[in-house]
């Protein structure tokens, strides 16, 4: 008796659980924003730069991505300067306007060839749609800066 009891209630929390999930599904928008960032600045081999960030993009927003060379532009850059870029946090907040809008800071760690370090964050904002994104901005000029 003790034993379907237990049972019932595993099976009612299983079912709350379903419940929740359906109306409030997990936001994988922050990851999707997390594993680009994670890519771009930890530097993707530039032959599969393709096969790294389309699945994240609409086809539109993709070309874009490419076109400004934002999959590679930060290692290019830093290997001309003799730097390294390694990405060490990302904290992605929701915008409470626009249910498809995303803030994001990127805490980066540049190095360069006599180990001597620098922390520098990178802001920006992505679009979404159906969890793809249509637009993604970097707000990059003390990076660049750095890298010149």
């Amino acid at each position: 008796m003790k034993k379907n009891i237990m049972f019932a209630f595993f099976i009612l929390g299983l079912f709350v659980l379903f419940l929740v999930y359906r109306q409030h599904p997990l936001d994988s928008n922050p990851r999707t924003i997390q594993k680009v960032a994670k890519k771009a600045f930890n530097g993707p081999n530039a032959q599969l730069i393709t096969d790294s960030y389309s699945s994240y993009f609409t086809p539109q927003a993709f070309e874009t991505f490419v076109q400004q060379k934002y999959a590679n532009k930060y290692h290019l850059l830093a290997h001309a300067a003799h730097k390294t870029i390694m990405l060490e946090a990302v904290t992605v907040t929701k915008d409470f306007s626009s249910p498809i809008i995303y803030h994001f800071d990127l805490r980066l760690l540049v190095t360069d060839l006599s180990s001597k370090s620098i922390h520098l964050t990178v802001s920006g904002d992505a679009q979404f749609v159906e969890h793809k994104i249509v637009a993604i901005h970097f707000l990059d000029d003390d990076l660049l800066q750095h890298l010149e």
